[in-house]
């Protein structure tokens, strides 16, 4: 893969998946044959572990974000701009014709954002061991969460009664 499609999957992946939470986190770390395979058999004490962790996840990367999108402006692009240059780099339908100072930019701030994302991968992987909970684990229960109705019921559930 080269750095272009490198930085345009990290990016991708951090902007489209931020607001769904770990969901990002989880995609990214599986391999693609794990993704595809998620387990049902969730205790309620490694769901409770789950819902707790899930809050602290969610926090490193609401302040990643703020963190990223200041590396995209520091480079004197918005977002916008940024993500239109990553998807015409993808090869995605955008008329985006990105001047040399531009791509520049572009180049700046994506590695910035990869610094970023790698940072913020360990401090949720840290999280996650202090939580009581493997990381691969929790992908496994985020992805069964994705895919399993009643299992979404029941997180759900938890997450609003413990923010009561």
């Amino acid at each position: 893969m080269n750095f272009t499609n490198r930085i345009a999957k990290t990016v991708t992946i951090m902007f489209v998946g931020l607001l769904s939470g770990s969901v990002a986190f989880a995609q990214q770390q599986m391999p693609p044959q794990q993704q595809q395979q998620a387990p049902t058999d969730v205790s309620d004490d490694e769901l409770k572990l789950f819902v707790d962790a899930s809050k602290e996840v969610s926090k490193i990367q609401q302040e990643n974000e703020a963190d990223m999108i200041n590396a995209i402006e520091e480079e004197d692009l918005n977002v916008q701009q940024f993500n239109e240059i990553m998807s015409a780099q993808q090869g995605q339908e955008v008329e985006n014709e990105a001047s040399a100072e531009e791509m520049a930019a572009f180049n700046n701030a994506a590695q910035k954002i990869m610094k970023i994302q790698e940072d913020m991968q360990q401090d949720i992987e840290k999280v996650l061991n202090d939580q009581g909970m493997e990381p691969e684990r929790y992908q496994a229960i985020m992805m069964a969460y994705q895919q399993d109705p009643e299992l979404q019921q029941k997180i759900n559930t938890m997450m609003q009664e413990d923010q009561q």
